[in-house]
């Protein structure tokens, strides 16, 4: 009789072959399991045939450079987190406070389902601002919007989001009277990993439950004052849905500050292929004769607030450039210290001998 592989019984987590290759690097003797849960220092892992509570080896920060994010494959011994493998895809956002260090919102997704609510949620920066961060980590995204029974005519809410989508898809559902969640399902299936983003009180728990169909997460109605939902999600996990596939809840956001990189993922395309008309290749778009983006912004042809996103978005990554280049020579002149203290204890050192 035939030993079944116990890397074909991941596959339904979502492992492949990318995960394979890494293994020759490790230990054999180490098990593969997915975060499924994340809780400070603790995580929850499904390996092929158990759920268990795990904590990290003590130097994984260090040899890995960050501690592990919900829906990362990582490779266990004795219910003790040894290594972390490379996501194939992750989710990042720059850390909080004046620190350039990256935190990773969620690892090897597929998709990325950016709730935006038809209510006063809707902000078209946002949702670029998502989808810049969803290409930048190499996923797919998709634009949801939630409370589609909530306006008489949703058709000018579409359109705005389609405009800040640039050709990403953009579906309206209500988890309330359940229409438009069939399509969802379909984005999801078997060994397929989603992950929900947006603001607090966009309707993403009232979204998992219907998808789930049970009362996974508690709901809280929206605020009278300002017509918002309230936070209800404290934690990232990653939840299997019937259909076979998984999604991955996340904690309401109020911002998304992007690490920086080359470019804006294509998001921009538009805007990107008007500016490489104007006069002069280092344009600010604020008053240069020749400008190509002025004028199409005369002409109707670009939106003013979306080009002044666009703008926003790339003063931030130059600014995030900058950061990192500061980063680096500072390292760089704390090992330089650092070794020529250490050559001149030697040379003490030598000395004392000769002595």
């Amino acid at each position: 009789m035939p030993i079944p592989d116990p890397r074909g019984s991941l596959r339904a987590l979502g492992w492949s072959s990318f995960f394979s290759r890494q293994l020759a690097s490790f230990d054999p003797s180490l098990t593969p399991a997915r975060v499924v849960a994340e809780y400070g220092s603790t995580f929850v892992v499904r390996t092929a045939d158990d759920e268990l509570t795990v904590k990290t080896a003590g130097r994984l920060r260090v040899d890995a450079g960050r501690l592990p994010a919900a829906g990362d494959w990582v490779l266990l011994r004795d219910a003790c987190i040894m290594a972390l493998l490379e996501p194939r895809t992750a989710l990042q956002r720059k850390g909080a406070g004046r620190t350039s260090d990256l935190q990773v919102l969620a690892a090897n997704v597929d998709l990325v389902l950016i709730v935006t609510s038809a209510n006063r949620d809707l902000n078209p920066r946002r949702i670029e601002r998502y989808l810049v961060a969803a290409s930048r980590g190499g996923a797919d995204a998709r634009v949801l919007i939630s409370k589609g029974d909530l306006p008489d005519d949703p058709a000018p809410l579409l359109q705005r989001a389609r405009a800040a989508a640039n050709g990403a898809p953009v579906h309206a559902f209500s988890a309330l009277e359940g229409w438009g969640l069939d399509a969802i399902r379909r984005w999801i299936p078997p060994e397929t990993t989603a992950v929900l983003v947006g603001s607090s009180g966009v309707g993403k728990s009232t979204l998992l439950n219907a998808l789930l169909g049970r009362q996974e997460q508690d709901v809280k109605a929206a605020r009278d004052d300002d017509d918002r939902g309230r936070h209800t999600t404290t934690a990232r996990r990653m939840l299997p849905l019937p259909e076979g596939g998984w999604l991955l809840d996340t904690p309401g956001m109020r911002e998304l500050a992007l690490p920086g990189g080359e470019d804006l993922g294509g998001v921009f395309d538009d805007v990107d292929s008007v500016a490489r008309r104007c006069r002069f290749r280092d344009c600010r778009h604020e008053g240069e004769p020749g400008c190509a983006v002025e004028q199409a912004i005369d002409a109707g042809d670009l939106d003013a607030d979306r080009v002044e996103g666009w703008a926003r978005l790339a003063r931030e990554d130059e600014y995030q450039q900058r950061r990192k280049d500061e980063m680096a020579r500072r390292d760089q002149k704390v090992r330089q210290v650092k070794r020529t203290r250490a050559n001149r204890v030697a040379m003490l050192a030598r000395e004392r001998e000769r002595w």
